[in-house]
């Protein structure tokens, strides 16, 4: 039973990947790039969650208020692809601009969709542990939890995580849309981290330099990995200023 469950959740997780990965119609990333954010990402998974056990010791109150903190982040990607279209908009070739609008369709789905999950779990929990149900209620309530708890939010996890840079989907856009956005919503996360921070309101336990240095994929190295992957594609000839030549037409 459980080799069926990670079975199904290795399923789940790749869809999740193929839907977040770009398509690459200007030309595909550097390899070592893409190495590099895979152990970011999995590592950031695994040290984050072994940190927030051992500092915050896993109460309910804890789970929500991560829960949380992750929704206002994740709120933080819109206004993150905006911006980050704007400052290519100002950059890039008049003749290339029209081309961008398509870039933003992806990963506006994919955030409202973590949103709308999140939104959800918030809720159920809540109305489970403040309303008192019936038993075919309570029943139905443990099963949707479970659901919830063993394939929702880890799809939800491992999207924030690894796909955290592809929610800016540059598959029918620039290709460096994604780390021009990363670098916006990261500043964005550590503006809100450090204002949380000097209120007191970040994390009752854990040191407030580690807090802003796990918070959501670790921003710190998402800017300098992103910083690394637009001065390796400047090695390639490929800038801000106008879209490469398109590879192969990209399927809709």
């Amino acid at each position: 039973m459980v080799q069926t469950y990670f079975a199904s959740i290795g399923f789940l997780f790749g869809r999740i990947k193929e839907w977040l990965t770009p398509r690459f119609r200007y030309g595909a990333g550097d390899v070592r790039v893409e190495r590099v954010e895979l152990v970011r990402s999995v590592g950031g998974i695994v040290v984050t969650l072994a940190v927030w056990v051992a500092y915050e010791q896993g109460g309910y109150d804890s789970v929500m208020g991560s829960l949380s903190t992750v929704m206002i982040n994740a709120a933080v990607a819109v206004p993150a692809v905006v911006v980050g279209i704007a400052i290519l908009f100002a950059t890039i070739a008049p003749a290339d601009r029209s081309r961008l609008l398509r870039a933003v369709r992806r990963p506006a789905v994919t955030v409202l969709v973590c949103l709308a999950v999140g939104l959800a779990f918030d809720f159920v929990l809540g109305s489970y542990k403040s309303v008192r149900l019936p038993g075919l209620a309570t029943i139905l309530a443990v099963v949707v939890i479970l659901a919830l708890l063993l394939y929702v939010m880890p799809s939800i996890l491992w999207a924030a995580y690894w796909g955290y840079r592809y929610w800016f989907n540059a598959a029918d856009g620039h290709p460096l849309l994604p780390a021009l956005c990363s670098i916006v919503f990261s500043v964005g996360v550590l503006g809100i981290d450090i204002y949380q921070l000097a209120r007191g309101d970040l994390t009752a336990r854990l040191p407030g330099p580690l807090a802003i240095l796990l918070t959501f994929g670790s921003p710190p190295l998402v800017i300098a990995l992103a910083l690394w992957e637009i001065k390796l594609a400047g090695g390639r000839g490929v800038t801000l200023r106008a879209l490469p030549p398109e590879r192969r037409p990209a399927v809709d």
